[in-house]
């Protein structure tokens, strides 16, 4: 992934323990591991910044374990908009 110089808020860092504690969150399933993986490797290639790329990891592993064990693929809208509503609730920055 991208690597800034004068990297004064330790961005390269922060994603480095974002895929550390991606890969290590038991209350995250293997196949969201992989969606979401996959998901910033995409967003990577098309040039989003690294800051944005620790923001999509923490946000999507915070949405799978609200969903409790669910996959991505197999959420319906409403089990979405109850995860998202639950965060919402919690009052967290993302």
């Amino acid at each position: 992934m991208q690597i800034v110089a004068n990297d004064i808020h330790h961005y390269a860092r922060r994603l480095e323990l974002a895929l550390t504690g991606l890969s290590q969150d038991l209350l995250v399933t293997i196949r969201n591991k992989e969606t979401i993986l996959s998901y910033v490797k995409f967003r990577y290639a098309e040039g989003v910044s690294v800051p944005r790329q620790v923001c999509y990891l923490f946000t999507l592993r915070k949405l799978s374990k609200v969903l409790d064990g669910q996959n991505f693929e197999t959420a319906t809208k409403i089990d979405l908009v109850n995860a998202v509503s639950t965060i919402e609730k919690e009052g967290t920055s993302y």
